[in-house]
């Protein structure tokens, strides 16, 4: 099995249209899946008040993604209405009881900076219904200059945003969501904010874009990769980020060795949905159980894993763990400056990817 990929270039608008015309089954079948959950979650927690509140803030701050979305709209023939509450569904599914109405996505994160390895693995594990994910090598162009490119997985029915990518500045990101209890509503949507980090040139920027008033609406963390240049070595960070009543409030730290970050923030003190932790805590402590790996093959091998059964590690959609799926596995080699993707076990493919991807654009 693989992951199509498809490259589009234009504006906002474009972009967006060429990406819904190009997947649309995909992004119509989970749409509609989804869609009577995403409703039934806005009217139990604010209704078209909280909807019309967070659209006028989005408009404001970033018009270009809303031309984006109104694209894949247009191109998918579902209405901006339908795209948008996917948009927004994790602020709502943050309120929810878990296991009942919650669709929570969850992805394990390993990282390992040696003198011989600075590489990430990352699972991309989301609800059965968006599994049929793809690949889009983007290029932003207005009057003929190029303001983004970035390629990126993306969920069907959801802009490129807090999956797996890497840009042409050197930047590489891995997402994990953060379901925190607290429903912000005078603040920015995260999809959009996750969005905007894609065309980042910098850390500086990211932390800039995480910080812009009135700060971000829900929790998230971001493994922020820095290829190396002019003789510097690359460098990986750990990213927190949540709301408060000031705005957005953020945590950086330098990976070093081997590490790794689940869906739940460990040094910003927020109160999480409990119910969503259980299957972080599980992966923390079989992770925990392995010899500490030496390179990308041995992160792999843990990613692969579910020796846990009720909440493995590589995770299969059966209960108790939700309807949760392991939808693709990535490996950032920032050494070697390559990008391995993963549709299936990777120890079940013997390690061989579908894709590998450079990480120069």
């Amino acid at each position: 099995m693989t992951i199509p990929i498809a490259a589009v270039k234009g504006t906002h608008y474009e972009v967006g249209f060429q990406i819904g015309k190009t997947f649309k089954d995909r992004i119509v079948k989970a749409t509609h899946t989804v869609e009577n959950r995403n409703r039934k979650l806005l009217e139990q927690f604010g209704g078209q008040a909280l909807y019309d509140g967070y659209l006028a803030i989005v408009i404001s701050i970033y018009p270009q993604y809303i031309d984006e979305l109104q694209g894949m709209a247009d191109g998918s023939n579902l209405s901006f209405e339908q795209l948008f509450l996917n948009m927004m569904s994790v602020e709502l599914e943050s309120q929810a009881e878990y296991g009942v109405d919650h669709g929570a996505q969850g992805c394990t994160d390993l990282v390992l900076k040696t003198d011989k390895e600075v590489v990430i693995t990352h699972s991309e594990d989301t609800a059965e219904a968006f599994t049929d994910g793809f690949l889009v090598e983007v290029s932003i162009i207005d009057k003929d200059e190029t303001r983004e490119k970035f390629l990126s997985y993306c969920d069907p029915g959801v802009l490129p945003c807090d999956t797996f990518a890497f840009n042409h500045h050197g930047l590489v990101m891995t997402c994990n969501v953060v379901y925190q209890i607290e429903l912000k509503t005078n603040a920015i949507v995260r999809r959009f904010v996750s969005r905007a980090i894609l065309g980042a040139s910098s850390q500086d920027e990211v932390i800039q874009i995480i910080k812009r008033s009135p700060g971000v609406a829900s929790a998230f963390h971001v493994n922020l990769g820095i290829l190396g240049s002019q003789g510097k070595e690359p460098e990986m960070y750990s990213i927190e980020f949540a709301n408060s009543e000031n705005g957005s409030i953020v945590d950086v730290k330098k990976y070093e060795g081997f590490d790794s970050h689940y869906n739940v923030l460990t040094r910003l003190d927020i109160k999480h949905n409990e119910a969503s932790m259980e299957s972080s805590i599980n992966r923390i402590e079989r992770v925990k159980q392995f010899p500490t790996p030496s390179n990308s093959t041995d992160m792999l091998r843990i990613m692969s894993d579910n020796g846990n059964r009720d909440f493995p590690i590589y995770r299969d959609g059966q209960k108790p763990d939700c309807d949760n799926v392991t939808a693709a596995i990535a490996a950032f080699d920032l050494k070697r400056e390559t990008c391995s993707v993963f549709k299936d076990n990777p120890v079940k493919q013997d390690f061989k990817p579908c894709h590998v991807l450079p990480l120069r654009l």
